[in-house]
């Protein structure tokens, strides 16, 4: 990347580094800590703009909002700035990035609030008027993973199912998702083992563990971003092998290396996730300290919807809801 940008502004091509920008950065996160993508892409956006080259400046804009809302950025802010982003595409007519960047904020508004829901499966997707099966399959493909994230976030297992499902089927493989390539990767792993949980189907542990082996590969470049993520993945699989020893030892060095690395939002999904396995053992009182972890680290992230619905599920599940004030 920094060899690229280098080779433009020495031979004075600027107006192509906004272009240069949104194909080099891609693929830092890959090498270098996830946070320092965030100045790269906001010079290509600025970069481009200068140029006159709009699909450019749209397409680094784009590609900011999604790297801050998947390295934990506070999603107030996130939101924020897609909305900034959404109202320079609409301006500017570059309705086909437009198209997947709105589903962001289906994500962040459904992570924040609770009256904002995924369409249901039963339904065609639909938005603006377009119906993006037939028009636009990587804006389809875009709203599909954000629907199968929130049904996963929100324990739907049948929208997270159908979702999973759908996203294997019509998995569309270009360099524009690249920089994305890793969450979409980590959530369906994290899908697959806890339908296979459910259904005992062995594709499902089978499809897990081929994707955990993508993330591991991530992790021997790329520790900081990966690492906690691998340990996750890890401790779901052990989880799904009735693995218990080992999979408790793996949710903790998630948890350790999540905080370690300042990604808050992995360390809530690796505390409740540690929470539910603790509660399906048995072990009600270490899953009580796990879930109050997770409620403060999804509240931290601003993600007050799922943690109030944390302290919802600990009142309809646990035996020990006279400490629920304790989350």
């Amino acid at each position: 990347v920094k060899l690229a940008m280098n080779m433009v502004k020495r031979f004075g091509c600027k107006e192509v580094l906004g272009e240069v920008i949104v194909v080099a950065t891609q693929t830092i996160i890959y090498r270098e800590p996830m946070q320092s993508a965030h100045e790269l892409y906001t010079e290509g956006h600025i970069a481009a703009l200068e140029a006159g080259d709009i699909r450019n400046a749209s397409l680094n804009y784009a590609l900011l909002v999604i790297h801050l809302l998947w390295s934990g950025a506070n999603l107030n802010v996130v939101k924020y700035n897609i909305t900034e982003a959404v109202r320079f595409m609409e301006q500017h007519s570059t309705l086909s990035i437009l198209a997947c960047v709105k589903p962001l904020l289906q994500t962040v508004d459904n992570l924040i609030k609770s009256n904002e829901s995924p369409p249901s499966h039963e339904t065609g997707v639909v938005l603006d008027g377009l119906a993006f099966d037939e028009k636009h399959p990587l804006a389809s493909n875009t709203l599909n993973f954000h629907n199968l994230y929130i049904s996963y976030v929100n324990r739907d297992f049948d929208a997270t199912k159908y979702y999973t499902e759908k996203q294997f089927k019509h998995e569309i493989q270009t360099w524009i998702l690249l920089d994305a390539h890793w969450i979409r990767t980590f959530i369906c792993s994290l899908a697959s083992f806890w339908i296979y949980r459910r259904t005992y189907d062995d594709q499902w542990l089978e499809k897990g563990n081929e994707l955990k082996a993508k993330m591991k590969i991530w992790t021997e470049s790329s520790e900081w971003n990966f690492v906690q993520l691998f340990h996750l993945l890890e401790a779901e699989g052990y989880f799904s092998k009735k693995h218990h020893d080992e999979a408790k030892n793996s949710y903790e060095r998630a948890i350790h290396f999540s905080k370690k690395h300042k990604f808050i939002h992995h360390q809530a999904i690796s505390c409740e996730l540690a929470g539910l396995f603790s509660l399906e053992i048995g072990q009600e009182s270490q899953s009580l300290g796990y879930f109050t972890q997770a409620r403060k680290c999804y509240e931290e992230w601003g993600a007050i919807s799922k943690s109030k619905s944390i302290v919802e599920f600990i009142q309809s599940t646990c035996s020990l809801r006279s400490q629920v004030t304790r989350c």
